[in-house]
């Protein structure tokens, strides 16, 4: 079945493309009808095997830089002695990785699927050239926040783009189909960071300032020309918000985007979550008068939210329609919980690895990575399932079965005596349930919403999956801060109380217990430690393993459509034109 599903995908491209070309459109009576006005006009097949290359070559050059620019960014911050500064920066990172998605999503909608990876890769650009050619921490930090945005806005308009261009039921293939630079780079990732780490890690991040938009020019160039051809027509206008006065025009651009609603949002999330990651370093902890603040005006701005998208024209997440549809608000919390329990698992994995086991920084990251490959193959094997059949909902129980046995064999191994086998094996099954589980459920929440709403969807259902890890990682933050407390319950009597010891290995970790072999009192200290933590954040993960499996079986299971754009409409697949250029937006 493997091997015909992957000579299906090819088949059904090769359809796709004919059938554009020949005129052919969902099996509904709409041959006499002229196309909507909202849909730019069909490409040539030359620029569709254009588009779909640029496509494929972006997905692989966003993979990689996700992949190495970790290890790049660690090395510079080392070399600028920032590393405790870089932990903040991180978090900050995440942050933007999840609010942006709905920013980006009103762009796309507003200015074009051209403008969206324009802005995008500009912001990505400025980031890496900011980043390679920094002297200082705050130059770092200044770098790390314009790559977050733009790498936020690629991957976004990414899945966007595919799921403008495809079927709901292929669209499960395709979109995993384009993770497989994820088996590749994990074999080819870390060559290219040791050969670079640490003398020449600013040729690292350079680099993508070239590669980057040279793989995704082609791309925004046809949809810029698609969407030139629409004005020719007289479709579009020539120019967003054309014909308006100034401030009129920048009127309109704030309510399209919804400004109100995405500061309340997206100022409330990085309120709430930044603190628990500083609260350590402030000088009272959580009672410290800005923590404090931040927390409050956070949660005022969150509880305002709802208020302000309830009145707004242009709301950017639509409240009534999206809470009271299962079919978003199930894969939603699905994606939520589980990116929740995977980061409670994976943040710490690391270091526990090299602190239990001995092993070294290679095998390490192969660990740490093992459950993302195995999630990225069977997540793979899942959209092929989904597409042969057009079901999803019985795969998906599958893996939140398989996921609940992995954290069990998780909370047995997690500790100095369990063997190679035995601490991997939980990795992967892990990746396998994940993979089942997640593979389809964003195609199931772009399925039940119109063509309009696509981009408020997916900007929805990828923001809620960031703000998942992004919580999780918080929450490991915070609960790794009670490691300091075991770790002068286990050392203390050995080192009688040295502190120094104490702050040393927990500042450090891997690198302070590197000088203390396994089987020594101190090193032995430490490994009991870390497992008691790791345990705790296992029982958190196993409650919401259990909590998903329920979310799972409440998924609604409908036939995901072959030939439409999604379920809800018979609407044929297509890029939408730029809601500012539309020539049905008001004159002034």
């Amino acid at each position: 079945m493997h091997r015909s599903s992957q000579a299906s995908v090819a088949t059904e491209l090769q359809r796709m493309s004919r059938d554009v070309d020949d005129g052919a459109r969902p099996p509904v009576d709409i041959s006499s009808a002229p196309e909507p006005l909202s849909k730019l006009p069909d490409l040539p097949t030359w620029q569709k095997w254009v588009l779909w290359t640029s496509v494929v070559l972006t997905a692989y050059a966003n993979g990689l830089d996700n992949f190495t620019m970790t290890v790049y960014l660690n090395a510079a911050a080392s070399q600028f002695n920032g590393i405790v500064q870089y932990t903040t920066l991180a978090v900050i990172q995440s942050m933007i990785l999840a609010v942006s998605k709905p920013i980006f999503a009103k762009l796309a909608d507003v200015l074009g699927r051209a403008a969206g990876f324009a802005i995008a890769i500009l912001l990505f650009t400025i980031g890496t050239t900011t980043i390679s050619s920094s002297n200082s921490i705050g130059g770092l930090a200044a770098g790390m926040v314009f790559f977050a945005w733009g790498n936020s806005g690629l991957s976004f308009n990414l899945s966007l783009l595919v799921a403008d261009l495809t079927s709901p039921r292929w669209r499960c293939t395709i979109s995993n189909v384009l993770s497989i630079h994820f088996v590749i780079n994990f074999g080819i990732a870390s060559k290219i960071t040791d050969a670079l780490v640490p003398r020449n890690w600013r040729w690292g991040v350079g680099m993508f300032s070239i590669i980057n938009p040279c793989v995704t020019g082609p791309m925004i160039g046809v949809l810029a020309w698609q969407q030139y051809r629409s004005v020719q027509r007289g479709v579009i206008r020539k120019y967003p918000y054309q014909d308006m006065g100034f401030l009129r025009a920048v009127q309109a651009f704030f309510i399209d985007v919804d400004f109100l609603g995405l500061f309340c949002f997206s100022g409330g999330f990085l309120l709430l979550l930044l603190p628990l990651t500083i609260a350590e370093k402030a000088p009272n902890g959580y009672g410290s008068g800005y923590i404090i603040a931040m927390f409050v005006l956070g949660g005022s701005l969150l509880l305002a939210w709802p208020l302000v998208e309830l009145r707004s024209p242009r709301p950017l997440v639509r409240l009534r329609s999206f809470f009271a549809n299962p079919d978003v608000v199930v894969p939603g919390a699905i994606l939520f919980v589980d990116q929740f329990s995977v980061a409670l698992t994976m943040t710490p994995a690391y270091q526990w690895i090299s602190i239990t086991h001995g092993w070294g920084p290679g095998g390490a990251t192969y660990f740490l990575y093992t459950q993302s490959l195995c999630l990225v193959i069977f997540g793979i094997l899942a959209g092929f399932a989904a597409t042969y059949t057009g079901r999803y909902k019985h795969v998906c129980i599958a893996g939140a079965c398989i996921r609940i046995i992995g954290l069990g064999l998780m909370m047995k191994y997690r500790g100095a005596d369990a063997s190679t086998f035995q601490v991997v094996i939980p990795q992967v099954l892990m990746g396998l349930g994940g993979g089942l589980m997640t593979a389809n459920v964003t195609v199931v929440a772009q399925a039940a919403v119109s063509h309009d709403e696509l981009s408020i969807v997916t900007g929805f259902i990828l923001l809620v999956l960031e703000l998942g890890a992004s919580i999780g990682s918080a929450v490991v933050g915070a609960v790794q801060q009670t490691l300091r407390s075991s770790l002068h319950q286990y050392l203390d009597p050995i080192t009688g109380g040295n502190a120094t010891v104490v702050n040393t290995i927990y500042a450090q970790g891997s690198l302070a217990v590197a000088k203390y072999p396994l089987g020594t009192p101190i090193r032995d200290a430490t490994v009991h430690a870390w497992t008691d933590n790791m345990h705790q954040l296992i029982i958190a993960a196993v409650t919401l393993g259990a909590v998903n499996l329920l979310t799972c079986v409440a998924l609604p299971d409908h036939e995901l459509k072959d030939r439409q754009q999604n379920n809800v409409e018979n609407d044929s697949t297509g890029v939408l034109a730029p809601v500012a250029a539309r020539a049905d937006k008001g004159q002034a």
